[in-house]
């Protein structure tokens, strides 16, 4: 009997299609990369918003400067800054064109947003990379901001 009719061997292959499929799933809610759940126009720039599922530290760079300057822990699709679980949570990140962002979504997971422009339409151009043992794979993606309700037009 050949192995791949082996009864086990079918069971082990379908165990390690399902285990793989589990970790090599990238960031992703709603059909957007990193957790993203949707990114809103303002006349500052965008504010991202967070799928109830992100569970990631997130870092801001303004534009012009070498390092992050702001630190963000997401849960349940809200923000807190820094990891004060005290602090008041914030809906949203607001960006301005040039800026980005790092997150940390896991030891094997992470993305960069930077917030762009893409055939005349702002939005955050989102790059997802998974890294785990032995393989790696990037996943990009711009995510075109909707115009905000509550900005004026």
């Amino acid at each position: 009997m050949p192995m791949s009719a082996h009864p086990v061997a079918r069971g082990l292959a379908a165990s390690l299609a399902i285990a793989l499929t589990a970790i090599a799933t990238p960031a992703q809610a709603a059909g957007h990369s990193c957790f993203i759940d949707r990114v809103e126009s303002v006349p500052e720039g965008v504010r991202v918003y967070f799928d109830a599922a992100a569970d990631s530290t997130v870092s801001v760079r303004l534009k012009g400067e070498a390092a992050y300057t702001r630190s963000y822990r997401t849960r349940d699709g809200k923000l807190r800054p820094g990891d004060d679980d005290q602090a008041v949570e914030q809906a949203f990140v607001p960006l301005a064109e040039g800026d980005g962002m790092s997150m940390l979504n896991g030891p094997y997971d992470r993305c960069t947003v930077e917030v762009a422009r893409h055939g005349g339409y702002i939005g955050v151009l989102a790059a997802n990379v998974v890294s785990e043992p032995g393989a790696s794979r990037v996943q990009e993606e711009f995510i075109p901001a909707l115009v905000s309700a509550t900005a004026p037009h």
